[in-house]
């Protein structure tokens, strides 16, 4: 997939589909999650004026940035399920095989802060099942891996 596209696509994917428009409304106003594709496609993800937004730009003080590669995004957007847990699962699945990579700007209080325990309590308890076979049982074995992940740097 060329620069562009691989673009185009994630814009038309968070600006339209459903639960990316809900899960991206649970943010605080002002928050930016970075996302760089292939080392090549830098975007800042927001919610502004009641919209998702994808700008084709460097994240303006993130919570967290991810690192991946064009034929993960395509996996990620051709998914067809709007169900929150399902997409949570689906990122979550490929941070542990390595396809995304994680860093964490934010300190665990300003990730609560920010509305991300939001997000984490909408996947529900499909969601949390998941995360309670890799070990985080409770909310704060969740931040105990957000702590890890924010010590471990990307390659």
């Amino acid at each position: 997939m060329k620069q562009e596209e691989v673009f185009e696509k994630l814009k038309f994917y968070f600006e339209t589909r459903s639960t990316a428009k809900w899960v991206l409304g649970l943010l605080r106003p002002g928050v930016e999650i970075g996302l760089v594709v292939g080392n090549q496609i830098e975007c800042a993800i927001l919610y502004l004026d009641g919209q998702p937004r994808v700008e084709r730009r460097e994240a303006k003080n993130p919570s967290f940035v991810f690192y991946t590669e064009p034929e993960t995004i395509e996996t990620l957007i051709n998914s067809k399920s709007d169900d929150i847990a399902e997409v949570g699962i689906n990122i979550f699945t490929e941070i542990l095989t390595g396809n995304i990579r994680v860093e964490i700007k934010s300190s665990w209080r300003e990730i609560l802060h920010n509305g991300y325990f939001e997000i984490f309590k909408s996947g529900g308890h499909k969601l949390t099942g998941v995360l309670a076979t890799q070990g985080a049982l409770s909310m704060m074995k969740v931040l105990a891996f957000i702590d890890k992940m924010k010590n471990s740097k990307p390659s």
